[in-house]
């Protein structure tokens, strides 16, 4: 067994890079009434890494703007400050983000897809349920999975084990993890968000959103989050191997007063956005 202790993993996840001093200006400056967009524009333009991803991710099916975005002052004052600040958060963790995670079986650039696919998702979830904070489900959605970079290290010396679990029938990969890990990914992606000093109820919502049952902060948030992440699965949207056995919950289904038809009409928008980003490419 591997048992790791969460003090490790903690370790681990201070070895992660901060995120850019950019990246968390402007998270503070967009919870501030009385910053202006051309403000927000000159912090932003500082960057020019997160500019350049930035303006690519403001014109992609992602965000389906319908006409051509040139410059970020435009991108602020056509699409609001809240979506600049998860545009932005996406831009800064591109690099990150994008890396191959071998034993997930996600190639380079699945995990991002993934991630970025549970965060459209979550955003249009919140849209229909009426959850008013859509991009706190963005957020979320964007980050529930950052765990499995600091876990890959670990889960390739016991990945054996953990499949042998998963192919047994016993488990789901998530729960496999954990009983040989003695940690889940969810659990250490809801570490990395604290240090990265995101609020109490992202960080709840990473680390329970294969548990949403257990959510306490913002059961709505987590339930969210769980849904959006089952629905790429379902679609095969950078699906790794530990998209196997994972089970819907109900209550989190029935918490958003989601019915087949929302469902199904949410899943119908995802595919349309995936398949408007593939065509682009």
């Amino acid at each position: 067994m591997g048992q790791l202790t969460l003090e490790s993993v903690v370790q681990s996840v201070n070895e992660l890079p901060s995120l850019p001093q950019v990246a968390l200006e402007v998270m503070r400056m967009t919870k501030d009434p009385n910053i202006s967009a051309h403000e927000l524009n000159d912090v932003i333009c500082r960057d020019q890494a997160i500019t350049a991803n930035m303006l690519k991710l403001a014109n992609s099916a992602y965000y389906g703007f319908p006409r051509l975005i040139g410059t970020v002052g435009e991108a602020v004052v056509l699409l609001g400050f809240q979506t600049v600040r998860s545009i932005v958060l996406a831009a800064a963790l591109g690099d990150t983000l994008n890396r191959e995670v071998k034993p997930y079986s996600l190639e380079k650039g699945e995990l991002w897809k993934h991630s970025m696919g549970v965060a459209t998702a979550a955003r249009m979830i919140a849209q229909r349920s009426g959850y008013k904070y859509q991009d706190l489900a963005y957020t979320a959605g964007l980050l529930h999975d950052v765990g499995k970079i600091i876990l890959a290290d670990y889960l390739d010396r016991y990945y054996q084990e953990v499949m042998e679990k998963v192919d047994s029938g016993q488990m789901s990969f998530s729960e496999a993890e954990f009983e040989i890990l003695g940690i889940d990914h969810a659990q250490t992606g809801g570490e990395v968000a604290k240090k990265w000093n995101f609020p109490a109820e992202i960080v709840e919502a990473i680390t329970l959103h294969h548990k949403p049952d257990q959510a306490v902060q913002d059961v709505r948030l987590t339930s969210i989050t769980h849904v959006a992440d089952l629905m790429c699965t379902l679609i095969g949207v950078g699906m790794g191997v530990d998209g196997l056995k994972e089970q819907a919950s109900i209550q989190a289904i029935e918490t958003l007063g989601l019915d087949e038809t929302a469902l199904e009409e949410t899943i119908a928008d995802l595919i349309d956005v995936f398949t408007a980003e593939e065509n682009s490419l």
